[in-house]
């Protein structure tokens, strides 16, 4: 029987990938040389299992970018080239309209690969001016009205 697309694309979901340090080194050099390249990306980090040393099914790319884009558009074409130069499955999430608390997340556990124009650090402080703010926001409401 003949494998289609879909049946490739379903097995290469639960692949999982077990890299000594030096070829996992190898993938992060090869995505930071990627998205260097690429002048609409001034903040790429990688996070994920594949820098927690476990065995991975895709290795995890955060990005910003400079541009107005449609989002899952090139969210989907990066993911593509990204995984043909790496040789497995690159997931990609756009941080332009991401929550506070997952740019917090990514920023704190991730390895920056591109930092243009300081991002990082004003990505980071944003997200913490708005989760506290959304912190604040949610222990207001849950307070009881004191009726004095």
């Amino acid at each position: 029987m003949r494998s289609t697309s879909l049946d490739l694309e379903v097995e290469e979901r639960f692949r999982f990938y077990e890299l000594d340090a030096r070829e996992r080194e190898k993938i992060v050099d090869e995505l930071r040389e990627e998205l260097e390249k690429r002048r609409e990306i001034l903040l790429a980090v990688v996070y994920g299992s594949l820098l927690r040393g476990e065995p991975f099914r895709d290795v995890d790319v955060a990005v910003y970018v400079n541009i107005e884009v449609d989002i899952l558009d090139y969210k989907f074409r990066l993911e593509r080239k990204l995984s043909e130069r790496v040789g497995c499955l690159v997931e990609v999430k756009v941080l332009n309209e991401a929550p506070p608390r997952l740019v917090l997340k990514i920023l704190e556990s991730g390895e920056i690969l591109v930092d243009h124009l300081g991002k990082a650090e004003k990505l980071y402080k944003k997200a913490l001016d708005e989760n506290c703010f959304t912190a604040s926001a949610d222990a207001t409401r849950r307070t009881p009205l004191s009726r004095d």
